[in-house]
């Protein structure tokens, strides 16, 4: 009786250790792909790894295939790549896994950022400060949300940008951080279509200190009328505005330009 039981038991073991081996072998195919520079061949092998590593029981592997894939394709192809750490977000959700779900997410966000995809990388990114919310992980929200309403200002729409920063304050440890303080004054300085007061507050090191794609953002933001803070002669403030209007030094912010991408 007990022989009868233990079979289909080591019958299932071997199918899924069978399974295993053939998702590793795939993603070996996909590595070997890659090393001779066949990308197209690389991620297919990659994604048809991940579905079986998803299947059989192992979605935290199916992930990190996916985003294997995704880092193949970045620079020649962002739209795959997004797509695929798009998909690593969702296999990880659905393991209940915020963590990764924001890192994956937030890959996606940059690629859409880098691809003038504003609408799209705004979504991400909501759904970025989503999962750190789940997480508990409030330091990353903050800067998130920088990235937000620099990407609603940077299409003009002030009134997003302004509903969007009020619904942060609801965050835990949000609404005294240093970051609120500094989009409170940016906020107004756009609202105001004060340029000078505007290039100080984006002129901070907390701006300047984003990742590169969101910095970027910083540098080039336009205020009403059309003027520009790009290499501005902005210095750094403090966090409260000055009336008497102080000019700034005239040294260029050194940071790296991001090459520009075909998406």
């Amino acid at each position: 009786m007990s022989v009868s039981h233990r079979a289909p038991k080591e019958e299932v073991i071997g199918k899924l250790s069978v399974f295993r081996v053939s998702a590793q072998a795939y993603e070996q195919a996909g590595l070997l792909s890659k090393e001779n520079k066949e990308y197209d061949e690389a991620v297919h092998w990659m994604e048809l790894a991940a579905l079986m590593f998803q299947e059989h029981g192992t979605p935290d592997t199916a992930a990190l295939c996916l985003d294997k894939a995704a880092k193949v394709v970045e620079q020649d192809k962002p739209e795959k790549a997004i797509h695929l750490y798009t998909k690593a977000s969702d296999v990880a959700e659905c393991e209940g896994r915020p963590r990764q779900c924001a890192e994956y997410i937030g890959k996606a966000a940059r690629l859409q950022v880098k691809c003038f995809k504003y609408d799209e990388a705004i979504k991400s990114l909501q759904q970025e400060i989503k999962f750190w919310m789940e997480a508990e992980n409030y330091a990353y929200i903050k800067k998130v949300a920088m990235a937000v309403i620099l990407l609603y200002l940077t299409q003009e729409d002030y009134v997003a940008a302004d509903q969007f920063f009020r619904s942060c304050l609801s965050y835990p440890e949000f609404g005294a951080s240093e970051e609120a303080g500094a989009l409170e004054d940016l906020l107004r300085a756009y609202d105001d279509g004060d340029e000078e007061a505007g290039s100080a507050v984006l002129a901070r090191p907390i701006f300047k200190y984003l990742d590169n794609m969101f910095a970027k953002l910083a540098r080039d933001m336009k205020f009403p009328g059309g003027i520009a803070t790009s290499r501005s002669a902005a210095t750094t403030s403090s966090y409260s505005q000055q009336d008497d209007g102080d000019k700034g030094g005239g040294e260029d912010d050194e940071e790296d330009e991001i090459p520009s991408e075909l998406c």
